[in-house]
């Protein structure tokens, strides 16, 4: 059994400032990792100083690749429907690393690494609730972007 694959617009968002919400975080997204990309040479060693060299590799790969994947959704382009899930996925879960590493770093004195070596950032409180904000602001767009129906539209083709 073959399914054929099917590049579809995005559904009609809730709100009307939708597009503007999504652009913005499509801004926000698009200079993280044009940062992590840039200085990823001394981006793994100020994260290694919290994960370790290995663990440093991986959260960043994965966090790059992760904020790459979040971009086709926060632009509305024309996407599969499971891509289109994966996409709005992303959009929350790399704000959710970054704040993962805030919260497993508090305390230590050494940055995160957010701002790659531009700009230090050790972990306090005040970095920990920019990126909980970040985290919902974008859970916020997917709710405005009517992600919900997206999810439960590839869900019932799947049945």
């Amino acid at each position: 059994m073959t399914w054929p694959i099917r590049a579809t617009l995005p559904p009609k968002p809730k709100a009307k400032y939708s597009n503007q919400v999504l652009w913005a975080l499509a801004g926000l997204m698009l200079v993280m990792v044009l940062l992590h990309l840039i200085r990823i040479d001394k981006l793994i060693p100020v994260v290694a100083d919290t994960l370790g060299n290995v663990g440093a590799m991986w959260f960043v790969a994965t966090v790059v690749v992760i904020e790459v994947l979040a971009m086709p959704y926060l632009l509305q382009m024309r996407l599969s429907p499971a891509f289109r899930v994966l996409s709005g996925v992303c959009v929350v879960f790399a704000p959710l690393m970054w704040t993962w590493l805030a919260i497993g770093a508090h305390g230590n004195g050494n940055s995160i690494g957010e701002l790659t070596s531009y700009v230090s950032m050790p972990s306090n409180w005040l970095v920990v609730t920019m990126n909980m904000a970040w985290v919902s602001v974008s859970v916020w767009a997917l709710e405005i972007s009517n992600f919900d129906e997206i999810y439960n539209n590839s869900r019932r083709s799947k049945a």
